[in-house]
């Protein structure tokens, strides 16, 4: 039951966090960075595979990753890419040990 809240929470906070993407887009601005690494922190493996909710927590997050690529300020887009591609390689490679602030050597 506690596992199941837990999912719950996570799969709000994605949806939230896509509604808000969706309504805001080109206000956003500088509030990329921030909003990646959000969803760079939520672990997909908490999700279990098989479950509806997995998909649509998939879904909502490559409409976020979507509406930014589709970015037409080049400073907005340049300012976040890095942010970008860092919280796409953590959801395409799941958990792992590799630590990228460790690796750039920098605190987001």
């Amino acid at each position: 039951m506690k596992n199941q809240t837990f999912v719950s929470v996570i799969l709000q906070i994605v949806s939230c966090i896509c509604e808000f993407v969706e309504a805001n887009r080109t206000e956003i601005r500088s509030g990329w960075r921030p909003l990646f690494g959000a969803l760079r922190v939520v672990k997909l493996s908490a999700i279990p595979s098989q479950d509806e909710a997995s998909s649509s927590h998939l879904h909502a997050l490559l409409d976020v990753f979507e509406v930014f690529l589709d970015t037409d300020n080049p400073l907005v887009f340049s300012n976040a890419a890095v942010d970008c591609i860092l919280c796409l390689l953590k959801h395409v490679r799941g958990p792992s040990k590799f630590n990228f602030h460790e690796v750039l050597g920098t605190v987001y």
